[in-house]
This record gives C-alpha cells, structure tokens and sequence, in this order.
C-alpha cells in the first residue's frame, strides 16, 4: 500500500508535460529490448587538458601508500568503515549487508527496495571507482608496477560485471557521471602507461557508454536539481575529453556547456545559496561550477564575469555556514558524495577545500583563513600557480560580522566567541524539495567553536523509512512543533507535499546587538501561525522570542537538541548545558515546565548518536509568546517579567530592563 501512496504523491509533484515525458520514456523503456550500441566515434586525446594535467607538479600532490596497499588487497573504506571485497572484486554487491543483485535489465530494478537489492549507498560508492585517480596519481609518482595493474583490472573487471545497462550500476545517470569523471582523468594521466590496445578500446568504449546513458537519461523536470548538475558536468568533459571534434560530442558539449550556464543562476540564489536548502548539497554544486569553470579555462571557452561572480558568493557562503566552528555544518541532507575525491585522509575537509579553491580563485584573504590549505583536490584543479597564489595571500586573522542571506534564508550571528545560525528559508528546491528537512525558524548556537544546540543530521537515505523521516522532521530540529506533526507534510524519502513557507520580516545588525524576525506558515491548517525573533546581545546573551497566533486547541511543542558532548543539570531558575570546557545557562519562560527525552545527532551518514534532547509541551487554544534565553557570559541573570514594549531581567539581584542590558 505504501508503495502506490509514494507512486501517487510523486505523481502529485508532476507537472502535465512532466507526465507526458515520464509516460514516453516509460513506455520506451519498458519495450526495450536491444543492449548493442554501435559507437564509430574515434577517441582522441584532449591535447590542452592533456598538456594541463602533465604539467602537474607532482611533488605537491600527497600519496599515501597504505591506501594503495589497501585497494591492491582489495580493502576499501565505504563511509568510513573498511571492508573486504575478496580476491575479486563483486561490483553489484552491497557488501555491508552482504546482498548481490543479479544481472538484469536496468528498468527492470527498483534499487530503492533494499531487502532485494540492498542499500544502494553501498553498492554506488565504490561503483563510482573514485579510488582511481588516487591511484593513478599514486603510480605516477612511485612507478609501482601493481598499482598500474591494480587500475587495470579494477577497470576491466567493473566492464565484465556490468554489461551495458545490464545492471544495478545502470540505473542512475549521476553515478555514470562520477564513474566517467573517475575514468576520465585515470586514463588522461596513464594514457602512455597503459600498453595493450585492447585495454584501451575497452576503456574508451565504456567511457562513451557512461555519456550515452547520461544524454539519454537526464535528470529533468521536477528531478532537475543537482542530479542534473552532475549529469551535465559528467557529460560535458565525456565530450570534451573524449573527441572534442566529432559532431556528436560537440552537441554534448554545446548542450551541457549552455545548460550547466543557465542552471547555475537557476538553481542558485543571487546572494550565492543554493535552493536545495541543503548545505552538503550547496558545496557539491559549488565544487560543480568550480571544475566546470576549470576546465572551460583550459579549453578556452567564454564564461562570463557574473558567473565567476555568483561562484565566488557560493564560495562565500560556504565561508559562512561554516565559520569557526569545529564540526562541518549541518543543514538539511548530507550524503558525503564528493566530486572529485582525491584526497583520503580522514582528516580531509570539504568545505574547507572549497575554501581553498576560492581563496586561489578570487584572491581572498578571508577564504584562506578558513581553508583547510593546499590539498590533491586543490593542485590537480590549479596546479603549481595556484599553489603560489594561494601561499602569496596574506596569512590575516579574520572575525567575520553579522551576515543575512536575505534570499537564501539564513543568518549568522557572531560575537568574540559564539555563533549563531538561524534559518527562515524555503524548505527547499522544486516541488519535490527532496533534500529539504522541515526545519524553518530552527538555530543553532556554538561557543569557541564547539556545539551546545545543533541539528540533527540526516543519518540515512534509502534504507530505514521510519530513520529518514524523523531526521528529516520539525522534531529533529531546534523549532516548534504542532500537534506532532511536521511543519511541511512528508511524501517520502526525498518528497515533501504541502510546504512550509519561511518570510523574513525584519532584522537589524550591528555591534551591541543583532536581531532578526522571520516566520513560516506551515501550520496554517491548524489556525497557527509562528513568527521568531532573534535577539542576540554580543558577549551576552541570546533571546528568544516566539510568538504563537493560535485560534483552536492545539499542542505545542517547542524542541531544543544539545550536542552529544553536551550534559544538563538543573541550577534553580536555570538549567545549565556543559562540555568539556565551555558552559551556558538556559530560561524558559513563561512555560517552565521541562521535559528531557532521548534525542539524535549524525554528522555522517549511516552514523548516530544519543544525545540529551529538552521539550517544553504547552496545550492552548489561544495566542502565545514564549521566550527562551541563554545566557552566554557565565552570569545567571533571568527575565522576571515581561510588557508588550520591554522585558525586565533580574541581573546579579539587579533589576534590567533590556535598554539597560545593551549598555
């Protein structure tokens, strides 16, 4: 029965001509019966791109030879964990939970039904053979003869395993593009080591295959979003990189080139945030348009200044997003897929290595500070010039200031040593908004960089349906819930039907005190409305008001979830969260009432953890204000009552009120 519920509420988020393509292809697909492609195209190299990646310094470029022991033995590290695929590698199996799918036509497999064919995260990742070009690199610069062989029979034996959409690896465009993309820059770097012919036609033929399964299945309509991305980007450099002169590849070319241009201001805000709401999501585009725009470079194709200008906002946002915080943010869904995966320490950063990447594009001071440095990612994008680039900015100590993103939907807020983040953007992008969680009007708030309350994560994808919705829901987020429900109704893993809509309605910025209001309207249905204002007193405090216009019975819950390095006690009219180091103190009032429950945090996929998770209930049928305050500076000061212009606070047995605080 679930199953023809999602059928139907995917259908909902179709539009008409939508329906009418889908149809089409279905019906095509379902009477297709030829596998043979006949391919007459000659592949030739690439010499400009050829030229740029000999150049590379290899000096600069890191190997580290116990992975490259650890893939010769077959031993690969799928989201953190090593696993060991045998003598011979099983391509099709989901080796964590030891299911292989059979070799079948691709529109015959519904990858999403993991107790047949597994969880489809595990199969894809290594599928995606990232671990090539690491190797390739490895072996250019040791000449170990097993690290060439290794490549060799990685390459030949995925081809063996995975007859032309003959399999579960044919079932997705986006990971033929990462394939080719891995392909691609493997056999650029290795073209004169690899001796035997037929090797050579084997390769070609399988990165022309991965472009013909892009072209013909794109990620379009409500799909469009950075599935879309990646196919075009996967596309783009299949043509360009594998005969950038036949008349075939040059309407890859024109068609991805022209598509990737117009999607970037497309899918991205003015003010640099991508639309999917996503912050994992926003890095993996901004890496897109970065390698893009690389490669257009090399090639000598035009791209325009307000592209570099819109990247460099992406760039920034992500400068923003992270801040000086410890941890990688969390916003929305994290599925940990990397462009171009070329660095394996696990101390690797990747919004860091964007940073990188920005600081050397556009000569930014502020972007180098938050960098993680030079790493492979980096010089293979920008070689030995970009390393001088990099190392001749000036090494500035940079406090970023109080930013909004009007149009993206975030605000951040910092004092000498707390962060806050707040969110009243969309829920995300497209009627699907698939990787959106339902989590406007949330914050989060750091202190010297670690987290005190935070957001949940995303945990999981396609497996453990009852997992994905709760990390996706109002519960896991730091905002109020109503009557148990989500703020926007849940269609499915990657579906969201009636959407809740955040509106900023007034900030203001400056150095004593910051403040900003926003609203949604998500629980419209239930006669409520909510709107958050945000009261950030520098080096003090932070102040929460909500306001709750309610006009039936309803239950209130408001949802505050501490960092799993985080404990709570109760101290008289407060309740104190501490770390290791670092200690704030928490007012609720009016509503005092506090209940701790068992709450989640995931800051990788497939991985959780316990932490401590507070809920205040309120039953009414009227208007509502709430306020929460956190006192940020080791004092105990309390609000004592509140009027419709002030709130009055009792500070070490003096009483405030809030004018007096901001002197």
């Amino acid at each position: 029965m679930k199953k023809y519920e999602w059928y139907y509420n995917r259908l909902k988020a179709m539009s008409t001509s939508e329906i009418k393509y889908r149809t089409k292809k279905a019906i095509k697909n379902k009477i297709f019966k030829n596998i043979k492609i006949t391919n007459d195209i000659k592949f030739y190299i690439n010499n400009k791109i050829k030229d740029y990646i000999d150049s590379l310094d290899l000096e600069f470029m890191t190997v580290d030879l116990k992975f490259c022991e650890n893939c010769i033995k077959h031993r690969f590290k799928i989201f953190d964990t090593e696993y060991y695929y045998g003598t011979n590698i099983d391509w099709r199996l989901d080796v964590k939970n030891n299911i292989k799918s059979k070799l079948m036509l691709w529109n015959k497999i519904n990858y999403r039904d993991s107790e047949k064919y597994g969880d489809i995260k595990y199969i894809f990742e290594i599928n995606k053979l990232q671990q090539l070009p690491v190797l390739a690199f490895s072996y250019k610069k040791t000449k170990d003869k097993r690290i060439l062989s290794e490549i060799i029979y990685e390459i030949l034996s995925w081809i063996d395993q995975n007859p032309y959409k003959m399999s579960i690896n044919w079932t997705s465009s986006i990971e033929c593009s990462y394939r080719n993309l891995s392909i691609l820059f493997t056999y650029y770097l290795l073209y004169e080591d690899i001796k035997d012919e037929e090797v050579k036609k084997a390769i070609e033929k399988i990165i022309y295959l991965n472009g013909e399964y892009i072209i013909e299945n794109l990620s379009l309509y409500s799909s469009a979003n950075n599935h879309y991305l990646s196919e075009l980007l996967g596309l783009f450099l299949t043509g360009v990189m594998y005969n950038s002169e036949d008349k075939k590849m040059k309407t890859w070319i024109q068609y991805s080139y022209n598509e990737l241009l117009k999607e970037m201001y497309k899918q991205n805000n003015k003010d640099g945030v991508n639309k999917e709401q996503a912050i994992w999501y926003h890095a993996a585009v901004t890496d897109i348009y970065i390698l893009f725009i690389k490669i257009c470079e090399i090639q000598g194709f035009v791209v325009e200044k307000k592209y570099y200008s819109l990247l460099e906002k992406m760039c920034e946002y992500v400068m923003y997003s992270y801040g000086s915080c410890k941890v990688q943010p969390n916003v929305g869904d994290r599925d940990e897929e990397i462009i171009l995966k070329l660095d394996i320490d696990k101390k690797y950063d990747y919004f860091k290595s964007i940073l990188t990447s920005g600081a050397i594009m556009f000569k930014r001071v502020d972007f180098k500070f938050f960098s993680g440095g030079i790493d492979n990612r980096n010089v293979f994008l920008f070689g030995s010039q970009g390393i001088e680039t990099f190392n001749s900015l000036k090494d500035k100590n940079i406090k970023l200031k109080d930013k909004i993103f009007v149009y993206g939907g975030y605000g951040y807020f910092y004092d000498d040593s707390s962060e806050v983040k707040f969110d009243f953007g969309k829920l995300g992008y497209l009627s699907l908004a698939g990787h959106g969680h339902a989590d406007c009007l949330s914050f989060q708030l750091f202190k010297n960089g670690m987290g005190f309350l935070v957001d949940s994560g995303t945990y999981c994808y396609h497996t453990k349906p009852q997992w994905r919705y709760y990390f996706k829901s109002t519960a896991a987020h730091n905002t109020v819930e109503v009557n148990g429900q989500s703020q926007s109704q849940y269609g499915g893993s990657f579906l969201w039907l009636h959407k809740a809509d955040g509106k900023l309605l007034n900030y203001s910025i400056n150095d004593k005190c910051s403040i900003i209001t926003a609203s949604h309207n998500g629980y419209k249905k239930n006669g409520v409305s909510h709107i958050r204002t945000l009261y950030f007193v520098k080096n003090k405090f932070l102040l929460i008001q909500d306001k709750i216009n309610n006009n039936q019975k309803n239950n209130f819950t408001w949802n505050y979830h501490l960092s799993n390095e985080c404990n709570l006690y109760k101290k008289e009219k407060h309740y104190v969260v501490t770390n290791e180091k670092e200690s704030i103190s928490i007012q609720f009032y009016p509503y005092k009432t506090v209940e701790t429950c068992l709450g989640w945090e995931s800051y990788r996929l497939n991985e959780k953890h316990k932490v401590i998770k507070i809920k205040i209930k309120i039953e009414s049928n009227e208007d509502l204000v709430q306020y929460t305050l956190i006192n940020l500076d080791g004092k105990n000061r309390f609000i004592k009552n509140t009027t419709e212009e002030d709130w009055i606070f009792e500070d070490n047995n003096k009483v405030i009120n809030f004018q007096e605080v901001l002197v």
